[in-house]
């Protein structure tokens, strides 16, 4: 079984990460995933627990954007027409 930890970076996901490097508790990875719409304390707080955790924080950047505007409006699918219906 592997350990995959979905770290956001909030004080609920660093306490977990925290934990189970203190424990002992294999971290297999830790996934990221970045809105680009973070405050730079954030970004800041991420390098810093890095620095605490035995593997690479894998950051995936998503288009914040599209993902909570225009996707949400066409549910996915590429069509003309966009709203809520």
């Amino acid at each position: 079984m592997k350990n995959i930890v979905s770290f956001s970076g909030g004080k609920d996901s660093t306490a977990m990460l925290l934990m189970m490097i203190e424990r002992k508790i294999a971290v297999d990875r830790v996934i990221c995933v970045d809105t680009t719409k973070e405050f730079p304390a954030m970004y800041k707080h991420i390098t810093k627990v890095q620095k605490m955790c035995p593997v690479k924080i894998e950051i995936v950047k998503i288009d914040f954007d599209y993902w909570f505007g225009e996707h949400v409006k066409t549910k996915g699918k590429n069509i003309g027409e966009k709203g809520y219906g």
